[in-house]
């Protein structure tokens, strides 16, 4: 298992844009149908849009029956089972945000929300005449902790993430079966200038300078909301990706480079790092899962399938 040496786009390897995902822009792969579920956040929009653009029918789920699309509840465990046949795929990015302290009402619900949205689908699909050929639910790359070289092979780490990732894929894969395939999802940070981490990253800039959260040095897995969004298509007219597949880039960041892209001039005037503990201070355990974690996973999976990245590095920021 090997890395890139850094973060930069590299036009002639095996992830580069101009070898990108041939399969599906030759159009060898059928689409279908895709039932989304948190269709209308930062990735899901984006995943809706790439799932259209490739010819896909979009539907999505809805907790208000008058919003136009498949009713759920995930809270109440229920659904709109009849308008649920025939359907391809299912994608399941339903989720409390990881972010904000986490008082045990937060951890809480971050782990529920998952375990029932999960749940919920997999009661949809064992009870459909029809079931869906892919279920594809998100995860994170906070599944293998602190870990310095990691693929889909490597073990579970340790922490509150860790074991939120383990449960959420456990759930999820009670609906693989003879007619679907399910496919973990395990994200590295979205990256994309229209929202999601750029937004909140670029509000601890300091009069211009990037705060960086511990060393500057540690790693971080990373995925462009692009790229994210081609792998999730791909991932689910890709037969033999099943189990977790690593959802990020081939090139691993350092947190001083990540700061630097977010910085309005673009971190040329430096950078603040601050020390762990205060982030302990003020985060508390979200500190040390999220803000200070180390780790640089490689997409193992996706490489073998032979999906290529449009953005294997951060030039594209």
């Amino acid at each position: 298992m090997t890395h890139t040496e850094n973060s930069e786009e590299n036009a002639n390897g095996p992830f580069s844009a101009g070898a990108a995902s041939e399969g599906m822009e030759r159009g060898r792969f059928k689409a279908g149908k895709v039932l989304i579920a948190g269709a209308g956040g930062f990735v899901g929009k984006a995943l809706a849009e790439e799932f259209s653009r490739s010819g896909w029918q979009v539907s999505a789920l809805s907790r208000d029956l008058n919003a136009g699309g498949i009713f759920w509840d995930p809270e109440k465990q229920t659904a709109d089972l009849s308008k649920m046949e025939g359907f391809d795929a299912f994608v399941c990015l339903s989720g409390e945000s990881i972010f904000g302290r986490w008082t045990k009402a937060k951890k809480d619900a971050i782990l529920s929300s998952r375990l029932k949205s999960a749940g919920l689908l997999v009661g949809c699909i064992r009870k459909l005449q029809k079931p869906p050929r892919v279920f594809l639910c998100a995860s994170a790359v906070g599944f293998y902790g602190n870990n310095p070289s990691c693929d889909e092979a490597s073990p579970k780490g340790e922490g509150f993430l860790s074991d939120v990732c383990d449960k959420w894929e456990r759930a999820a894969q009670n609906a693989s079966g003879q007619k679907t395939r399910v496919v973990n999802a395990r994200f590295g940070i979205v990256l994309d200038r229209s929202g999601g981490f750029w937004t909140e990253a670029a509000k601890g800039c300091v009069f211009g300078f990037p705060i960086v959260a511990g060393s500057p040095v540690r790693n971080v897995s990373w995925i462009s909301l692009q790229d994210l969004a081609r792998a999730a298509v791909f991932a689910c007219v890709t037969p033999s990706l099943s189990g977790p597949v690593n959802f990020c880039a081939p090139s691993v960041a350092t947190a001083a480079e990540l700061a630097k892209k977010v910085a309005p001039n673009g971190g040329r005037n430096g950078i603040i790092p601050l020390p762990a503990f205060l982030f302990r201070l003020v985060f508390g355990e979200m500190a040390d899962d999220l803000l200070l974690s180390d780790c640089a996973a490689f997409p193992e999976k996706l490489a073998k399938a032979n999906f290529h990245f449009k953005h294997p590095g951060l030039k594209f920021l």
